[in-house]
């Protein structure tokens, strides 16, 4: 091997084909920039996300035999019983 690095060239071959430069993103050229979205709009979307969650699911083990398993329970106490597919026990 020539040890040459042909990365540069086949980036500009690239953008002469396609008309969108790979390593920024590829973009078209002539397309409009990319819409800068703001922390405290990204904020307010993941609050609003997590304000709509009911259910979670978590990892349980069963009292009995030790299996470990997930269910799906709701974010607030009092969580009702979850029985292990295995035994039937109480987890």
């Amino acid at each position: 091997m020539s040890g040459r690095n042909f990365e540069k060239d086949r980036q500009r071959r690239n953008v002469a084909d396609r008309g969108h430069e790979h390593f920024k993103g590829g973009l078209p050229l002539t397309g409009e920039p990319r819409r800068k979205i703001s922390k405290e709009q990204l904020r307010l979307d993941l609050d609003a996300a997590l304000a709509s969650v009911v259910q979670i699911k978590r990892v349980l083990r069963c009292d009995g035999c030790g299996h470990q398993f997930t269910a799906l329970q709701p974010l607030d106490p009092p969580y009702p019983p979850s029985l292990c597919r295995k035994c039937g026990g109480a987890a």
